[in-house]
């Protein structure tokens, strides 16, 4: 029977995220929350379920960052649940106390659930049922996560402190993992990963608090069912990276914000305004990219004021919503930069450009716009069926004309650059959207907003409708835009205003009503409707248990995966391989290696109590001194060329040949390549490293005046059929201006005619070679070549001699270095022993 050790242990964890989510999350939310909002139960969640980690983060984040001035671990399980404890009992205690003296005066209590409602409840409860399972059994494997936020919360959780070198992302989300792995005293990621399935809780419940305070309760059970059963969700789910949190304090700040900025005169604008201010804060809190919240405040802020021509009496009270919204965002939104600055670290690390340049830029991205037009011609086309109170009006043959020129424009615009059109256009540059495709994109759309213009607008209800999706868009605006331009290379990176976008869908299919005649065409179009609903449900019910093992979902009911190496292996074989071999190391050994390993961001999460040096960048072998492992990955290489060294010209990269100091010890490659080295420096200061089995010469040998050649080997003298190796020992005198190659002349003994020829540069490898411009004067320096014959070559089967040369690789001629054989000056150095072919 399968082991359910990762039941055991989510199961053993879960009293410490209700104490974040649920023990102190909900006092300060009803402290929080206006008297007359208690009744708004999902808002009330929404709100618990984003204060309850931010205190607990933020008082974490003060004993960190005062253990990391001292080195003292004063961020422990002891000290942060005893701060969580304190601040809920007083969460109570001020609760209780308002409730007691403070008097509902605007309460609306909310109508019972009806049906439909609860079957969209059940719904979502059995996707995050599915999205539980899932979270508890698999470990962490996304990129992000490994390299920062689990890798953060085991080293926080090693610790006891925030290390004053660590800068990059904000901690919201690496302290809660640390902290649900403190009091068990080992990094295991199923204690940690217990907060994922309600985060995505959380998400869902501030999509819905989207819906419902900018419409209306039905709009927020579509709104939070359409986010739940979104696939793209579905598919990143078990992954527990920053997008999901992010999204939720995002839209929850939105939410708001909005309902503030619709009335701005009521009576609980301005706590709404500050409570928006502190959700974005809280996505501050998250990742940088939260702040382009600012930027959609103050687009909506400069459009009122042209609006009004910069009346300021009717501007201020928007103005006023914008401006306790960015007050309140300060103290928790600004902790993380304000320290960073005062370490030293940069406000905030941009993604490198190369990152930039991988941006899609492609119409089928734009997902929910098509949805949304869709929804709109398909409305528009049936509403001879569609209940009269919505659309009064019938399309006449102009509102014809523009609906078929708007879905021709889109149409012609949009698909030559969806790769499943045209798979040439997967990858950028060529997944851009082209000058006239995007003129033709925007035409289209324009005619579908003066559609939209002239069928909505007349009525009163329908344009303070269309008014509160220009606000949701206008909001979204700034950061649908950044990430169409630069980080369009993954779907996840829109997720923070995805259920902005939704919006304009979910209100649509909230409002859209039947006709009462039981009609054929109404019931075949109604059973088409729940056909394609329910088809969507399944699916998203499925693709996270599908997604989290691309071999199968038999990892549920088999013990395919029986422990969390396994899970490991599944999704990153190259870095537990690697880290496998480690702890054999280590286990032989009896010492914690050494790893220099450029750029590799995964290795660290491991094992962060070893020293794994990724952020510096060698370019001597002798800044590899002391290390024990050399990490040569896709990363390395990228972070050098980001830098302009060229593998030929990066003593590092070009000495991998060499196995006086580097011994290949794991050479895998997947999505990355991932070469692991076991590195000694110092052998190649001396000649202990030359093999008891070459010949070491008599005589000096000199090439040039910068190589002597000190010893030399071969693995064989009969050269019939096979091959030979070869590994000459020099030591280098000096660097040359100009490249060196090696050549190995076949010569006949009988005649002296040379019948075959090798060459190349020293020390050849996949990477390059050693080059006598780079090398260091007095070490010695391993020269191992595979030399081997056709066998349809045709050579005469005799005695043969090693004739070996050097020459200037940039020389046409090939003409021959002088070499120095004792007080003998000659064109070559003839090798000792003879070779039979």
């Amino acid at each position: 029977m399968p082991d359910l050790f990762w039941l055991r242990e989510s199961l053993s964890a879960l009293p410490l995220a209700l104490l974040i989510y649920v023990a102190l999350g909900l006092p300060w939310s009803l402290l929080a929350l206006p008297r007359a909002w208690w009744p708004q139960r999902g808002l009330l969640w929404a709100l618990a379920f984003g204060l309850g980690p931010a205190l607990m983060t933020a008082w974490a984040f003060v004993l960190g960052t005062l253990g990391g001035a001292q080195a003292q671990p004063l961020m422990n399980a002891t000290s942060v649940s005893a701060g969580v404890l304190i601040l809920a009992l007083l969460g109570a205690l001020l609760v209780w106390r308002k409730a007691r003296q403070t008097m509902p005066k605007d309460v609306v209590r909310p109508a019972p659930l009806a049906r439909w409602e609860w079957a969209l409840i059940g719904l979502m409860g059995l996707a995050l049922l599915a999205r539980w399972v899932v979270t508890s059994y698999w470990v962490f494997t996304a990129y992000d996560t490994l390299w920062v936020y689990g890798y953060q919360g085991r080293l926080y959780s090693l610790q006891g402190f925030i290390p004053i070198n660590v800068g990059y992302y904000p901690p919201f989300l690496s302290l809660q993992y640390a902290f649900m792995q403190m009091p068990f005293g080992v990094f295991d990621d199923h204690y940690a990963r217990v907060v994922i399935p309600f985060i995505h809780l959380w998400a869902i419940l501030a999509a819905y608090s989207l819906g419902r305070l900018v419409f209306d309760r039905r709009v927020g059970f579509v709104l939070a069912t359409l986010w739940t059963f979104f696939p793209q969700v579905g598919e990143w789910a078990m992954m527990g990276d920053l997008e999901i949190p992010l999204t939720a304090s995002f839209t929850l700040a939105a939410a708001l914000f909005l309902w503030a900025w619709i009335q701005p005169q009521a009576i609980h604008a301005r706590r709404a305004a500050l409570l928006s201010g502190l959700m974005l804060g809280l996505a501050l809190w998250t990742k940088p990219t939260g702040g382009a919240f600012v930027w959609g405040v103050a687009l909506l802020v400069a459009l009122e004021g042209l609006r009004l021509r910069f009346d300021w009496q009717a501007w201020r009270p928007r103005f006023a919503v914008a401006f306790w919204t960015g007050l309140a965002c300060v103290p928790l939104g600004g902790l993380w930069y304000v320290r960073n600055v005062a370490l030293g670290h940069a406000v905030v690390d941009f993604p490198h450009p190369s990152w930039l340049s991988l941006a899609k830029r492609s119409a089928d991205l734009l997902g929910w716009l098509w949805a949304a037009l869709a929804l709109i011609g398909a409305f528009l086309l049936v509403q001879k069926r569609v209940w009269r109170s919505i659309v009064p009006r019938k399309l006449c043959n102009s509102d014809r004309l523009l609906l078929g020129l708007a879905l021709i424009a889109l149409l012609v615009g949009a698909l030559p650059s969806m790769p499943w059109i045209d798979p040439t256009r997967v990858d950028p540059p060529f997944s851009h959207i082209r000058l006239i495709e995007a003129a033709l994109i925007v035409l289209g759309l324009l005619c579908a907003a003066l559609l939209v213009y002239r069928q909505w607008w007349i009525e009163d209800k329908a344009r303070s409708g269309l008014i509160r999706l220009g606000l949701a868009w206008g909001l979204a605006l700034p950061y649908v835009i950044t990430w169409f331009f630069s980080y369009s290379y993954h779907y996840r990176l829109l997720f923070a205003v995805t259920p902005l976008l939704m919006l304009p869908t979910a209100a649509l299919l909230a409002d859209w009503r039947w006709a009462m005649k039981p009609t054929w065409a109404d019931l075949s179009l109604r059973s088409l409707a729940y056909a394609s609903a329910g088809l969507l449900v399944l699916i998203g019910l499925l693709i996270p248990i599908t997604n989290a093992d691309l071999n199968g979902p038999d990892w549920l009911w088999t013990d395919k995966y029986p422990n969390d190496t396994a899970r490991y292996y599944a999704h990153n074989s190259s870095t537990i391989l690697l880290t496998e071999y480690l702890e054999g190391y280590q286990r032989e050994t009896g010492q914690a290696p050494i790893i220099i390993a450029p750029a590799e961001q995964h290795l660290r999460f491991y094992h962060p109590e070893w020293t794994i040096i990724t952020d510096s960048d060698p370019l001597s072998l002798d800044d590899l001194d002391g290390a024990t492992h050399f990490v040569y990955s896709s990363f390395a290489a990228w972070r050098y060329a980001d830098l302009g060294i060229a593998p030929q010209d990066n003593p590092i990269v070009a000495s991998l040949g060499r196995r006086e100091v580097f011994t290949p010890v794991i050479s895998h490659r997947a999505t990355f390549r991932y070469e692991l080295y076991r590195v000694d420096t110092r052998k190649r200061w001396t000649e202990d490293s030359i093999s008891p089995y070459a010949t070491r010469l008599t005589e000096r040998v000199v090439f040039g005046n910068f190589a002597e050649l000190v010893a030399v080997e071969a693995s064989n003298t009969y050269f019939y059929n096979t091959n030979v190796y070869t590994t000459l020992y020099l030591r280098p005198l000096a660097q040359t201006e100009r490249e060196v190659f090696i050549a190995f002349d076949f010569v006949s003994h009988r005649d002296g005619q040379s019948y075959y020829r090798w060459e190349g540069p020293i020390a050849p490898h996949e990477h390059g070679h050693v080059s006598a411009r780079l090398w260091q004067v007095g070490e010695i320096v391993h020269d191992v070549r595979r030399l081997s014959i056709p066998t349809d070559s045709g050579i005469p089967h005799t005695s043969y001699d090693f004739r070996l040369s050097m020459y200037y690789a940039d020389d046409p001629d090939k003409t021959p270095i002088p070499v120095t054989i004792g007080q003998q000056t000659a064109l070559y150095y003839l090798m000792p022993g003879r070779n039979s072919y």
